[in-house]
């Protein structure tokens, strides 16, 4: 692939506190690293140094979220933060910082399809 033809992945940072909000809901769900299983042993005294949520469909793309309408397979609006269905703690997940580096730079991927 080109460098022409590569999409970057960018962090996100939103002082709004959709992110807390988003952040508290992902971290609430998965308790550890989706992809290593490390368990966040401290999450008990809310320390959450090296974990961090992420977001599957990168907000930087929130166009083509809603042009696509891919807010439609958001179904439990419940855990849905902030005014999109982008910030839906079912587009997030708990990764390692490490980790999230490495799926920010599409250097790993996860395919839902195999649990």
């Amino acid at each position: 692939m080109t460098d022409e033809a590569s999409v970057l992945r960018v962090p996100s940072f939103s002082v709004s506190g959709r992110d807390s909000s988003f952040r508290a809901g992902v971290r609430a769900r998965d308790g550890k690293c989706v992809v290593s299983g490390l368990i966040n042993t401290y999450a008990q005294f809310g320390a959450w140094e090296g974990f961090e949520a992420a977001h599957v469909f990168p907000l930087q793309h929130e166009t083509i979220w809603v042009e696509h309408g891919f807010g439609r397979w958001v179904t439990n609006m419940e855990n849905q933060v902030g005014g999109s269905s982008i910030h839906s703690i079912q587009n997030g997940l708990l990764l390692r910082s490490d980790v999230h580096q490495f799926f920010d730079a599409y250097k790993i991927s996860i395919n839902p399809d195999v649990s």
